[in-house]
This record gives structure tokens, sequence and C-alpha cells, in this order.
């Protein structure tokens, strides 16, 4: 009995401490941009973009919708794309690619590293050009994408889709750390209450 009522004394504080740090956050927004010779990044997980086009009027059209937001890292391929993940993948948020879809492979293999470097899961949204049946959307989700904007970008609705899911990502991250602080507590206060009866 005590060590339930321990549990979730420890679990209320820890949610009401959380929701609590949710609603006093603020993010200081800066401008910053790097190319693929700056490797080090210091800005913090909610503030960095990797944007990956293979057209630099699609990189700077994203460019110019997102700098004011985030820090952001560009990349002309997938293959320069899946460097930058491997060498700054906790600073990166999220990935915005606007990539042919028939470039299955590159998308697919930029999707797998995003979701699987260094033990973290980016995001990938894919920028494409809108069907008449839905098709390309239905194929974008196919390849791994977390989401997909439509083209022509409308900038408020591009803004809203990428920070929508980029907080949406960190929620469930800072869950996560929270569920293994907790089940390590649970780990610890059970070990003790053993060591105290045996």
């Amino acid at each position: 009995l005590i060590l339930i009522l321990f549990q979730k004394t420890n679990l209320f504080e820890i949610i009401y401490n959380f929701l609590a740090y949710q609603d006093l956050v603020c993010y200081d927004k800066k401008r910053e941009t790097t190319n693929l010779g700056v490797m080090e990044m210091t800005s913090k997980d909610k503030d960095t973009l990797l944007l990956v086009g293979d057209a630099d009027s699609a990189r700077s059209s994203l460019h110019s919708i997102l700098e004011s937001s985030y820090y952001l890292l560009e990349a002309e391929n997938a293959t320069q794309g899946m460097l930058l993940l491997n060498q700054n993948a906790r600073q990166i948020a999220a990935v915005v690619a606007d990539l042919p879809l028939d470039n299955a492979d590159q998308i697919r293999s930029l999707v797998e590293t995003a979701q699987t470097v260094k033990d973290r899961q980016i995001p990938v949204i894919l920028v494409i050009e809108s069907g008449n049946t839905g098709s390309n959307e239905e194929y974008a989700f196919v390849l791994g994408a977390a989401d997909v904007v439509l083209k022509p970008c409308a900038k408020l609705a591009v803004q809203r889709r990428v920070q929508v899911l980029v907080d949406l990502h960190q929620q469930q991250h800072d869950l996560e750390k929270v569920i293994d602080n907790q089940r390590d507590t649970i780990r610890t206060a059970n070990q003790a209450v053993l060591d105290t009866l045996s």
C-alpha cells in the first residue's frame, strides 16, 4: 500500500511539473542558416530544421517561409541530408524535404535515417505536387512521410503544419522520458522494499 501511494504521488508530481513546464516554456526563435560545411550546431532540439531539396528554388522557398522561426540546415539531395542527419541528429527537430516522388529509393533512405539515427525518431515532412486523385499524398505516406505539404506552398499552412508536427514529437519525446524516469523510480522503490523485508 505504501509503495502504491508513493508511486501515485510521484507520478502526480511528475505530471504536474511537466504540464507546468509546458505552460511556462517560452521559445526564443532565432534566425540562422548553415550549409553542408557547417557541422556543429548549438541550437535546441525544437529550433532546428533540415531542408532537403534538389532544386535551389525549392529550398529557397522553404527557407523564406521558415527562417524567422527556426535555425535551418540545408542539403541539396537525400545523400547530403543523411550526412547532416548523422552529424546533427540531436539538434534537428524535423526534416522538410522537397524531392520528386519518383526518387522513391532516396526518400525511403532519408526517412529510414531520420527514424533511426542515434536512437531518435525525427519526423519527415514531404513537399509534393498535388494529384487529382490524392494518389501522391498516399504514396508519400507509403514512403514513410509523417506529413505532407501540397504545392503551391501557402506560408501560414507550412508554418503551422511544421510547428504542430515538431511540437507533437517533442511532447512525445518528453513523455517517454517521464515514463522512463517513473519506471526507474518504481524499480528503485521496489528494490528498497525488498531490501527492507529481507
